[in-house]
């Protein structure tokens, strides 16, 4: 009557010792466990219906991917319980080895063996499943079990199959540009992701000049033919040319686990029509052949090409350069640039 104990705030159960003298001589020392307050073990649930998991779940996984337990698996405590409703820690065992892991607090403890681990969390956010570096060829089993202050749920058994990750690509390889126009990269390209991963990086490379590009992140223009690692396509801005122009830039993609394939895309700006050749006469499309008589060419006499060969540009284009052949003998043929014939 000599001593008072006092229960925990919440569920707890710890061992005291107690020897007793009855004047003569001491009794054997005797464990006695205190337990404040009430526990019900926990239980391991499903996260599409809420239904008690019992024996065996068939998931997935794919190469090199990290995925929380909490995504696979919940976790229920009786709210009436006097501890505090959070997982304590995690057991996890295998029959055999893996090439799975498991990571807490960055560190990946791969499960290669058949040694049950345990591991100290506070929510099943905290711990991840880390799939296989290559697809497997069936499922790897590993058992998982889950305390809280006081006891531990029933052992639940992951059938795991790694498959392969589907890689990210730029859903279009060409866009076009409005002339002397800043425009975000995610305007003009768009994304595809079969697994439906939200693109992690890109890698960025401008081919050209005749296209400006601009990080927003790196606060700076991008140099031409260098690749650059950046947060995503709304972190770029490309400009349009001056006038008409087409460019090469390339992009690559990162889902959080691979990177896709390099993508050249075609970056054109403003609009061009091909030009025509007309006909100086009646202004017509001369298509084929265009004879002397047509020509006008006065016997003997030298003629400037300009003279007889009007030409014809939809876009208003003043004409940059001009290919050239005579295909006979009988018309000679100079040009003033080269100085012969």
């Amino acid at each position: 009557k000599d001593v008072y104990v006092k229960g925990h705030t919440s569920f707890a159960e710890e061992t005291i010792r107690v020897q007793l003298y009855d004047g003569y001589e001491w009794g054997e020392w005797t464990n006695v466990t205190m337990t404040s307050g009430t526990n019900v073990a926990p239980e391991l649930r499903s996260v599409t219906d809420d239904s008690v998991i019992e024996g065996t779940l068939n998931t997935t996984i794919r190469t090199n991917e990290r995925r929380a337990l909490s995504e696979y698996i919940s976790y229920y405590d009786d709210p009436n319980d006097d501890d505090n409703n959070l997982p304590t820690s995690v057991k996890v065992r295998t029959t055999g080895a893996t090439g799975l892991g498991i990571e807490v607090d960055g560190v990946v403890t791969n499960l290669d063996s058949a040694v049950e681990q345990s591991f100290a969390i506070e929510s099943l956010d905290d711990i991840f499943i880390v799939g296989n570096a290559s697809v497997s060829n069936g499922a790897e089993s590993i058992e998982v079990a889950v305390a809280d202050r006081g006891a531990w749920t029933q052992w639940v058994q992951l059938d795991m199959t790694t498959g392969t990750n589907a890689l990210p690509t730029v859903s279009n390889n060409a866009a076009n540009l409005n002339l002397n126009t800043w425009t975000l990269l995610s305007d003009v390209l768009g994304v595809n992701d079969t697994d439906g991963d939200t693109i992690q990086a890109i890698r960025f490379e401008n081919t050209g000049t005749d296209t400006l590009s601009y990080s927003i992140s790196r606060r700076g223009y991008l140099d031409s033919n260098v690749s650059y690692d950046l947060p995503s396509l709304k972190d770029v801005y490309v400009r349009g040319h001056t006038s008409f122009a087409e460019e090469t830039i390339r992009v690559q993609l990162y889902d959080g686990y691979e990177w896709g394939e390099w993508t050249d895309v075609t970056m054109t700006s403003g609009t061009n029509v091909a030009p025509e050749l007309r006909s100086v006469s009646d202004d017509s499309l001369i298509q084929g052949t265009l004879n002397n008589n047509a020509a006008n060419l006065n016997l003997n006499t030298w003629t400037l090409l300009s003279d007889v060969l009007g030409v014809n540009d939809t876009d208003g284009d003043t004409i940059q350069a001009i290919r050239f052949e005579n295909t006979g003998t009988d018309t000679l043929s100079y040009s003033i640039s080269r100085r012969g014939y």
